[in-house]
């Protein structure tokens, strides 16, 4: 939650920077298509409402890394504005949701296969158009380091 990863906020407000912790609609009330749109529709908002400022960095961590994976992977022309995305660090991400389908997570997302595969930035990779570090925290899993790997492949 942005309540939960605020700690990083007072160092970087004391260096200028502006910064912006986006919420969406957590499961079950929200689905996953649902998520991503709020965050890609946050940026859309952002770029329309801040159009003099230098660019937009996304950090996101867990769930909060795979949305951003998936901003990364936007059709800005279906939003009609295309936010001046700098460059990315998504921190310990879930980017291939198919395997969650069968598993207790699961139980609060609602996710089909094809809403799994529809949402899993690892299916909707491409060519970056700034800069992403990808990076694994010292104990996550090895599915969570098999994960962050084959997104960077």
């Amino acid at each position: 939650s942005k309540d939960a990863s605020g700690f990083a906020a007072p160092a970087l407000l004391s260096r200028g920077v502006a910064l912006v912790a986006v919420g969406y609609s957590i499961a079950p009330q929200g689905h996953m298509d649902e998520m991503v749109a709020q965050v890609r529709r946050s940026l859309v908002f952002l770029a329309q409402r801040f159009p003099d400022i230098s660019g937009i960095y996304l950090c996101g961590h867990s769930a909060g890394a795979q949305l951003a994976a998936m901003v990364l992977s936007t059709d800005w022309a279906e939003y009609g504005a295309a936010p001046d995305i700098k460059g990315a660090v998504l921190v310990s991400g879930i980017y291939d949701l198919e395997p969650l389908v069968h598993t207790y997570v699961n139980e609060a997302l609602g996710m089909s296969r094809e809403v799994a595969q529809r949402n899993s930035p690892v299916r909707r990779v491409g060519p970056a158009g700034c800069a992403v570090l990808v990076a694994v925290a010292q104990h996550d899993s090895p599915e969570f380091r098999r994960q962050s790997h084959e997104y960077c492949e």
